[in-house]
């Protein structure tokens, strides 16, 4: 596992800033609150997590070329670096442009080549990926199966799998349901995977099903870590109580969603900016470039 503690030119005390980027804090940065594991997505300092996740690419992409020029093997058609399940969130509080923007979201982050770069840097030089929606009880699906992501063209053959799929159908939220049927999901992969990641996205809190917290336990019994990004949705006031816990809906996904170690908590400040936060967030994961004093 790499972590923040690698990037020597770095001292001090870490924080956790914008959507999930690691930063000194020479940059200026909100430090990061221990209390909830929140970082929020500031677009005025956009540009400083953007060199930040290329930062983390160099250094993997550094760290992968010593291994092979130390003659040490890094592919393997048998295993992969992460299996990561994408579960999003596709219930009725998200209206049909949020919804839009947010596939298009996934599909620009996926392709991006700063999430390439993480991925072809590690170990094995591969990730396998999935992406599900769900919303209700029993209302999950699998819009992209299991997918082996090598290279530029993997990455965009899966984020056009993505906006190729079909409309929601779902009102509810189950959010619980949705850590179950990605763990089930993690269960099926087509080959081995050193980590085991649950990336739940979402606007509001669970009010269906199985409570999420008990999922969430089940999910790190077995040895998965369950990321959250949570999505601030100010748009629709129909859902306002449903889209605004007690604490806020990054605090709600901090207590009730994400567990594991190593885990942590994104939110976007809305829809339009869920790309860049997630681009960053998959970087942060894919690398498993974390501080080690949470």
């Amino acid at each position: 596992m790499r972590t923040m503690q690698d990037w020597g030119e770095f001292r001090g005390k870490w924080v956790l800033v914008d959507p999930c980027g690691f930063a000194p804090p020479s940059l200026g940065c909100p430090v990061f609150d221990r209390r909830s594991g929140v970082g929020r997505w500031r677009r005025a300092r956009g540009s400083a997590l953007r060199a930040l996740a290329a930062l983390v690419c160099a250094v993997a992409i550094a760290g992968a070329a010593a291994q092979s020029a130390a003659g040490t093997s890094t592919t393997s058609a048998e295993a992969a670096d992460v299996a990561l399940v994408l579960a999003a969130d596709a219930s009725g509080s998200i209206n049909p442009e949020e919804f839009r923007l947010q596939r298009q979201g996934y599909a620009r982050a996926l392709s991006d080549s700063r999430v390439v770069q993480a991925i072809v840097a590690g170990p094995r030089r591969a990730a396998l990926i999935a992406y599900i929606e769900w919303s209700g009880s029993g209302q999950q699906r699998v819009i992209v199966p299991w997918t082996w992501i090598r290279s530029d063209e993997d990455a965009q053959a899966f984020a056009a799998a993505v906006l190729a799929g079909p409309p929601p159908t779902g009102q509810l939220t189950a959010l619980g349901e949705a850590i179950d049927y990605s763990r089930d999901y993690l269960n099926h992969t087509p080959a081995t995977a050193a980590r085991r990641i649950i990336d739940v996205s979402g606007d509001g809190s669970n009010n269906s099903g199985r409570m999420p917290w008990e999922a969430r336990n089940d999910a790190i019994a077995a040895g998965i870590v369950v990321n959250g990004l949570a999505i601030r949705n100010e748009t629709d006031r129909e859902y306002y109580v449903h889209t605004h816990p007690p604490g806020g809906i990054a605090h709600y996904f901090r207590d009730q969603v994400a567990g594991g170690d190593g885990s942590f908590v994104t939110e976007a400040e809305g829809f339009a900016s869920f790309a860049e936060a997630l681009v960053a967030k998959l970087v942060i994961e894919i690398a498993d470039a974390r501080p080690t004093n949470l």
